[in-house]
């Protein structure tokens, strides 16, 4: 099963393996580290499944609308070499119990 959660959440046993998919752990400042996230808060980071710098940059600093950041960012997850990525999670979410983590 395939699940989505805040990374600032408790771990559950129901999470299973804890996946972050933020692009970076860090204030809004997208520079200062966050410290509410740790290498315990998730079990394996994967930056590949995180939405591009700049479209991250550019919703923080609201020169994107939520609309246009989430056709955005399914732009980038339909791209070959994430696909790949996409479906790899998309099968061991068949084996174990997954939560993507994001802020």
């Amino acid at each position: 099963m395939l699940y989505t959660k805040s990374i600032l959440k408790s771990k559950s046993i129901e999470d299973g393996l804890r996946i972050s998919v933020m692009s970076r752990h860090t204030l809004n400042d997208g520079i200062t580290p966050d410290e509410r996230i740790t290498s315990e808060s998730y079990d394996v980071w994967i930056k590949r499944l995180a939405p591009p710098d700049k479209l991250v940059g550019d919703f923080y600093k609201r020169e994107l609308p939520r609309r246009d950041y989430n056709r955005k960012y399914l732009n980038y997850l339909r791209k070959k070499e994430i696909v790949e990525y996409v479906k790899w999670l998309g099968k061991l979410s068949l084996e174990k119990d997954i939560t993507i983590l994001c802020i």
